[in-house]
Order: C-alpha cells, then sequence, then structure tokens
C-alpha cells in the first residue's frame, strides 16, 4: 500500500543506468526500513512500475491500540481508539499533487494487518496473538527510487535535496544482481497448526453454517511453519524467480521482514475511482498450446470455480460499497 506525501520541492530525475530495482536492492548494505513493491508479471495492465523506499523520515506503526511514531530520533506513543484516523491525518498532512507521469512519487508505504479490523468493527477476538506483529507499520518515505517496466527506465523523486544526492550514490554504488539457484535439498521440519482430523471436522462446521444461513463466507486458513534457513532476502530472490507475480514485496520494520508475493490487486484508488481485481479458480500454464486450452476450457466451464469467483466477487462489491457511491 501506498500513498503520496508533501514536503519540500518535487524533484523527478531520469537515471541513465542498466541497473534495476533489483540490483539496487542487493546492493544495499542495510536493508532496514526498507520497502520494495516489486512487480515481476503482466507489466502492461498491473505491474508497470517497481518502487524502492529507502530511509524513511517517519514510521508509523500500531499494536493493540498503542500508536508509534518515529521521526528521526524524537518518538511518540500513546493509545488512539482508532488508529485508521491517526494514519489519515499524517498522509492528509503530507500529501502532495502529484502532477508527472509517474503513478507514485513518494509517501507512505507499508501494510495494513488482518488484525486490523478490530479498529472498525465490533469483533470479539478469541484468537492467540503467537506472532506478535504489528497491527499496522508504514515509512513514510521523501525520496523513491522507481523502475518503469515499459520504458525501462529508472527514476529518482526526492523531495528533499540532501536526500536525493544521497540516493543518487546508492545508485552509483549498485552493482549487477546474478540470481544464483540452489539445488541442495535439505531436510526441514514442517509444522502445521492443527491436525487433519480438526481441519476436516472444521470444514464440516463451516458448510453447516453456511447451508443454516449464519455465514456468507469464511476465511479459514491454517499456518505452516518452519525454521527459515536463509536469509529473508534470500527468500525473496527464490519466491520472484518462482513465482513472479505483478504484486510482490519485501517490508523491512527494522524488527522483522515481511515477504509476500500476489497476483491480484486488492484495492486500487485513482482519481476517486475505486477497483478491486478479485481471482478464484486458476489452472496450471505450461509451454503446451493444447494443454493449455483444455486447462482453459476446463476452467471457464467449472461449476464450483465459477461459483467461487462470483461469491468473491460480490463480497467485495458489498465491502466497497460501504465506502463508495456505486455508478458514478
Amino acid at each position: 500500500m501506498r500513498k503520496a506525501l508533501k514536503e519540500g520541492i518535487k524533484m523527478v530525475e531520469k537515471i541513465n543506468t542498466e541497473l534495476n530495482l533489483l540490483d539496487i536492492f542487493y546492493s544495499l548494505p542495510s536493508k532496514k526500513n526498507v520497502v520494495f513493491l516489486d512487480s515481476q508479471k503482466d507489466k502492461e495492465r498491473l505491474g508497470k512500475c517497481s518502487f524502492l523506499g529507502i530511509d524513511p523520515f517517519l514510521i508509523f506503526k500500531v499494536k493493540n491500540n498503542k500508536v508509534i511514531i518515529e521521526k528521526g530520533t524524537d518518538k511518540i506513543e500513546y493509545h488512539s481508539h482508532n488508529p485508521f484516523v491517526d494514519l489519515k491525518k499524517l498522509l492528509k498532512k503530507y500529501q502532495i499533487e502529484n502532477n508527472t507521469e509517474l503513478p507514485f512519487i513518494g509517501g507512505a508505504m507499508g501494510y495494513i494487518g488482518y488484525d486490523s479490523n478490530k479498529y472498525l468493527e465490533e469483533i470479539k477476538l478469541n484468537s492467540i496473538d503467537d506472532v506478535d506483529i504489528y497491527d499496522m507499520y508504514f515509512g513514510f518515505y521523501d525520496s523513491i527510487i522507481i523502475y518503469d517496466h515499459i520504458k525501462k527506465q529508472l527514476y529518482l523523486t526526492s523531495l528533499n535535496e540532501n536526500k536525493h544526492h544521497e540516493m543518487k550514490k546508492i545508485i552509483k554504488n549498485s552493482k549487477n544482481f546474478i540470481y544464483k539457484e540452489k539445488n541442495n535439498i535439505v531436510d526441514i521440519d514442517i509444522k502445521f497448526n492443527m491436525e487433519k482430523e480438526y481441519y476436516l471436522k472444521s470444514i464440516k462446521r463451516i458448510k453447516d453454517y453456511i447451508y443454516e444461513g449464519d455465514v456468507y463466507q469464511i476465511n479459514f486458513t491454517q499456518r505452516i511453519e518452519t525454521e527459515l534457513i536463509k536469509s529473508s532476502e534470500e527468500l525473496f530472490y527464490d519466491l520472484r524467480h518462482i513465482n513472479p507475480a505483478p504484486f510482490a514485496a519485501y517490508i523491512d520494520t527494522g524488527e522483522f521482514q515481511i515477504v509476500s508475493s500476489s497476483p491480484e490487486r486488492f484495492i486500487k484508488l485513482k482519481d476517486n475511482m475505486v477497483e478491486t481485481r478479485p481471482i478464484k479458480g486458476t489452472r496450471p500454464k505450461t509451454d503446451n498450446v493444447e494443454n493449455n486450452e483444455k486447462n482453459k476450457r476446463e476452467l471457464i466451464n467449472s461449476t464450483k470455480d465459477k461459483a467461487e469467483l462470483l461469491m468473491i466477487v460480490d463480497l467485495e462489491r458489498n465491502d466497497i460499497s460501504k465506502v463508495c457511491v456505486p455508478g458514478v
């Protein structure tokens, strides 16, 4: 998630280099508080640009109604009934007009965790918080390095002249990243947070709830956990190599890292128009044209996949209608 900001004079510079954002990300001596929004697929429609934020001038984070704001050496903490309101105030304070051809030239990048629904809905929480990460985390960046995949052009945007020169030095000192695939087979202990019997019983209960009309949809998941035998950066490199996606990210909060990859655009806001692109139902795509056509027909004619897609589209439509005016 990203949002534009205001502070200082806007500077947008084309950087003549053969480097891309992965090269620069790889070359950083420290990844602390770095956010890398990485697009590697469907570049014409969904993944035109990638964004790299380094050294935020402000950090906003929330845990259980406790808001923490860090700016330089200053740090404030306070209790908030609704941290979304606090975040909105900061976004408004630093918002600027973006009259460039680039979709994003600086601002807030980070995440809003699933547990943040407690600030919006009256929900009784019975789950145990054994992961212990922030409900929200955003770094506010006054300088962004951008790569346009269509034009194959690197840009540097800044609202701070000193930061602009610092970022140019980082780019200049970067080197090409060469992915080295490792074929080492290692025995790892994979843990699931529920047994098969419990999982199947839970599915049956969910079906009963649906039949009885108590629920419309349940997001039932299980956690798969294992010891990480490589760095989080190496995991990110492997993931983007194995599963390139239009919406991938590496987020370093200074305390933990989040590595993600998704084919779905959850939400887009531009010129007061909101767009969501949910995906349900997939089939493998290979180099075999005949098999691809067969899988395509199978997917189109699948009653289950069609029902699941219609359900999630209707669910998103219902959620968006809470904050939007339809048909405008």
